[in-house]
């Protein structure tokens, strides 16, 4: 491989790593907590409690003619995939913490 090939091969790596950059920049991050219906600092028995409540109560086996909820119902499971474990919890806290905070400088140096 020639240099001038390298060189080439490096700047597509780096223009492609500069869009993904950007990409994650203007990422906004869904608030699970809300979609759960819990507080930030809720434990883990709380989270369970909300999610089975509102499973009951958007599932469509369990209510008739409700197909419309499965999308309601989805997000929910999504919610419990990352809330419920405590692993995820961590990652997904500390991403919404930084969302939360570059959207607040924007609203301020507006």
């Amino acid at each position: 491989m020639t240099k001038d090939t390298k060189s080439n091969n490096n700047s597509k790596v780096n223009e492609q790593d500069s869009k993904t950059d950007t990409t994650k920049k203007n990422l906004v991050v869904k608030d699970y907590y809300k979609v759960l219906g819990v507080e930030r600092t809720a434990s883990s028995v709380e989270i369970r409690k909300a999610y089975l409540k509102l499973i009951r109560k958007y599932h469509p086996d369990l209510n008739q003619g409700s197909h419309e909820n499965v999308h309601i119902l989805k997000e929910i499971i999504d919610a419990y995939k990352i809330l419920g474990d405590l692993d995820n919890r961590l990652r997904y806290s500390i991403l919404l913490n930084r969302s939360i905070t570059k959207s607040n400088h924007r609203s301020s140096s507006k």
